[in-house]
């Protein structure tokens, strides 16, 4: 019962005072230390299940000198995280109302606010949307409306009675006085955090009910804040920062809402109706002096008070408004991330500590300041701060589960590290607002991330963070010369044993693009499967997991450089070929794959940050590898194609077919569609396609002759070749146009490449040939498919031009090296 309770509160509070006394008796506090934590963490449960948190200052308004509960709230005091009652109908006292969570606040038409809620515990009844917008007078404080204010007014007034006692009762047997400034240098530092976590208690249980007058709790608990900063204010000015300004600053901190040892509280500002301004601006200022840092950067007491600041900006950043402070305090953190993470760079209990401390104090900042109107994340503080976590992640942070927490559901809860989750916080919120925070550092560590995709508690995010470096523009290693991995080399020598001397050449620019945009280890990776994976019943699962992403990962690596330059898409095709690894993690994929259902789609966002279908932050083997399967067809089209018809078991034949008709094939062309409305550099030509009749028509005109190219796409492509149509042209012979045909179906059936490339490259091929320049007599294309080049080698006898490639792959085919035109012995030069 409730009486029971503050019973137990009562004796509590008198059992945690005599051992103060004992402890000022007998000047020891270490055996009785672990007492006291113990002591207030039940008092403040037990009061929690008394008072629950107190939230007056938003949700509860005065009347007179009762309190009488508010059942509208005010739209401008709602923030994110807020629970109440949303109503359909605002004027009817009858309406049931929802338990919801306010997701979102949205400013955009201010000073009209309205906002985004979810139900709690899922979505609102009626509806199939987990979340919908609403506006503020259809939000209510209360489950029920107030039927009899004077029995409310009663009911509150004795709540209130209680709480003033219970909060009269902790400051006068268990913080007046201790403290004080004199109290709080004469006695134990883990004294003086328990007493600052007693005021949370009562701050955050209890909210200071009483009058605000001199002698209230009010007032001596506003004194104590107001002497504890004044203290700090005064310490950082005079240059000095001592053991005794850490400690008053963590009380400060504990006292107003980080509890140490307490439930941690959002309101106690509000709440006490307190701005620490002050400390805030005395902080930034201290930081800004480049001198000071340095001198203050290590050594036990610097790093202390780094580590305290950190606690304190955690709690006092909810008061901050303006963009500009933010912007500071970032390069606060950053400045404070640079000495502790680095300081205490190692595996310690002190350093994981310390990650975790500054890891919650960026994501504390980050919520607040994405609310701030005038705010932007980009900056170059918070791309510091980015490389910095990854850095500890990559090769601090330790893959161990012992000292871990649970997360998920209660029946499948998985222990997971404990910087997994705050970490994870930070990620996605640069996902939704600035990627490029994420890409400035971690970059510099992908070899590392491609490693930690088989480290079970490190792949999720190493997933995610390798997704942001491969859509950044621009290839990954840059310079005139890429040193190839020392593995690459030995098989390059192999694959080029057999090959003429152009081949040969040919290939090692392939090679060079690929290591230009791959990262070395998955090169490495994906080279060795050929030898030694081996697809055994046993194989572990931490290990298909691995190969799986690193797929994934090595085919967005490719989609990015073909949009940098569509002659990539060629040249890396061609490296991984010769690789043989797409049959390897083909084989592998489909025997985890479930391909043979239509209608389940939750695979295609399996790898999104953002996906709650996971929330233990880990994969599903069968969703990952159906998303391969997805993502090989949809990449590497003509590769799939002959794979397909070679290698691909007549069991699964059927199966794979109709996935790539039902799953692959739409939405291949949608998002081709997509990128042609999308694309800049198709100039006059005119675009237009239908997902019905999947055709895709491109008109062209060109010295007055209107230039028509129609593309059917079956609805099993690329397993299907697609068919091309030139017979609209106008103006122009029919050999010419039946090349330009032969031009787009080679692109789109032989060379990997999308529709709007063929387009493109035919769009090129139609403005060289009006110049004047010939055709290859092999590909019938002015510029060669693959490497965009013009026809480069000339026969002496007939003065017919070819390009390098294609002539040597007429005389393989053809077991001989004779001119194709005049059937002469091969005598010709590179012009």
């Amino acid at each position: 019962s409730p009486e029971f309770i503050e019973a137990c509160c009562r004796e509590v509070v008198h059992h945690l005072s005599s051992i103060v006394q004992v402890i000022y008796d007998e000047n020891k506090s270490e055996e009785h230390f672990s007492h006291l934590t113990r002591g207030i963490s039940v008092l403040d449960f037990l009061a929690g299940i008394l008072f629950g948190k107190f939230e007056r200052t938003r949700h509860e308004v005065d009347s007179g000198e009762e309190k009488a509960l508010a059942d509208d709230v005010n739209a401008s005091n709602i923030v994110e995280g807020d629970i109440l009652w949303y109503v359909k109908d605002a004027t009817s006292k009858d309406e049931k109302r929802m338990k919801v969570n306010v997701v979102k606040v949205h400013r955009d038409d201010f000073p009209n606010l309205y906002f985004t809620i979810r139900e709690e515990g899922g979505a609102i009844a009626g509806d199939t949307a987990s979340e919908r917008q609403t506006v503020a007078n259809r939000l209510k404080a209360q489950q029920f409306p107030v039927q009899n204010e004077t029995k409310t007014a009663v009911r509150v007034k004795e709540t209130d009675r209680k709480r003033q006692n219970f909060e009269e009762l902790i400051l006068k047997h268990l913080v007046k006085s201790r403290l004080a400034i004199p109290s709080l240098q004469g006695q134990p530092h883990s004294l003086s955090q328990i007493f600052a976590d007693c005021i949370n208690t009562a701050i955050s249980r209890c909210g200071l009910t009483g009058k605000a007058g001199l002698g209230s709790v009010h007032y001596d608990v506003f004194h104590i804040i107001t002497s504890l900063e004044k203290f700090v204010c005064d310490s950082i000015a005079r240059g000095d920062i001592s053991d005794g300004t850490t400690v008053a600053l963590s009380c400060l901190a504990s006292a107003m809402g980080y509890g140490f040892f307490t439930e941690s509280s959002t309101m106690n500002f509000d709440i006490l109706r307190f701005k620490p301004d002050s400390s805030i601006s005395m902080i930034l200022s201290l930081y800004e002096d480049v001198k000071w840092l340095h001198e203050n950067s290590s050594g036990k007491k610097e790093l202390s008070f780094h580590r305290t600041v950190l606690i304190w900006i955690s709690v006092a950043v909810t008061t901050i408004q303006e963009g500009d402070i933010f912007r500071k305090l970032m390069n606060v953190l950053n400045s404070i991330g640079s000495c502790l993470l680095n300081v205490s760079c190692g595996k310690s209990e002190q350093s994981l500590q310390d990650t975790l401390i500054f890891m919650e104090t960026v994501g504390a900042t980050q919520r607040v300041a994405h609310q701030c109107i005038d705010y932007t994340s980009d900056n170059g503080a918070e791309k510091d701060i980015m490389s910095t976590l990854t850095m500890c992640f990559t090769s601090i942070w330790q893959n161990n589960e012992d000292t871990g927490v649970f997360i998920g559901n209660t029946d499948a809860a998985i222990a997971k590290p404990v910087w997994l989750h705050p970490f994870v916080s930070i990620l996605k919120h640069y996902l939704q607002e600035n990627e490029e925070n994420i890409l400035f550092g971690s970059k510099f560590f992908s070899e590392d991330l491609v490693a930690l995709l088989f480290t079970k508690n490190k792949r999720w995010c190493a997933f995610q963070i390798l997704s942001v470096i491969s859509r950044g523009k621009g290839r990954l290693y840059s310079g005139d010369t890429i040193v190839l991995p020392k593995e690459t080399i030995l098989r390059l020598e192999s694959w080029k044993e057999y090959l003429e001397e152009e081949e040969a050449e040919e290939l090692c620019e392939d090679v060079q693009v690929a290591a230009s945009w791959l990262p070395h280890h998955l090169m490495a990776e994906i080279e060795s499967w050929e030898e030694d994976m081996e697809l055994h019943e046993d194989v572990l699962e931490s290990t298909v997991i691995g190969r799986l992403l690193l797929w994934i990962a090595c085919l967005d690596f490719l989609d990015s450089a073909a949009v940098s330059d569509m002659r990539n898409r060629g040249s890396i095709s061609s490296y991984i070929e010769r690789t043989g690894a797409l049959q390897k993690i083909l084989s592998l994929a489909l025997r985890y794959a479930v391909i043979n259902n239509h209608k389940d789609e939750n695979w295609k966002s399996c790898t999104s940050m953002c996906n709650d279908d996971n929330d233990g932050y880990d994969f599903k083997v069968p969703k990952i590898a159906t998303l391969v399967v997805f993502r090989t067809v949809e990449v590497l089209p003509t590769l799939v194609k002959k794979w397909w018809s070679d290698d691909c078991p007549r069991s699964l034949q059927s199966q794979v077919s109709e996935f790539v008709q039902y799953r692959v094939a739409p939405d291949t062309l949608k998002r081709e569609l997509a990128r042609i409305n999308s694309a800049s550099g198709i100039g006059d030509m005119e675009v237009s396609g239908s997902c019905v009749s999947r055709e895709v028509t491109a008109t062209y005109v060109q010295d007055e002759c209107k230039l028509s190219v129609m593309i059917k796409i079956p609805p099993s492509f690329p397993l299907r070749n697609v068919e091309v149509d030139c017979q609209k042209t106008l103006g122009i012979a029919e050999k010419r146009w039946r090349h330009w045909a032969l031009q787009i179906m080679r692109m789109l059936n032989s060379q990997d490449g999308s529709v709007l490339d063929a387009l493109l490259l035919w769009k090129q091929n139609v403005d060289k040939e009006f110049e004047g320049v010939e055709p290859c007599p092999v590909c019938y294309s002015v510029l060669c498919v693959k490497t965009h080049a013009m026809p480069n080698l000339e026969c002496k006898t007939c003065h017919n031009r070819f390009h390098t490639s294609c002539l040597y792959k007429w005389f393989q085919s053809s077991g001989k090296s004779q001119c194709v035109l005049c059937q002469q012995p091969w005598s010709g030069a590179k012009i």
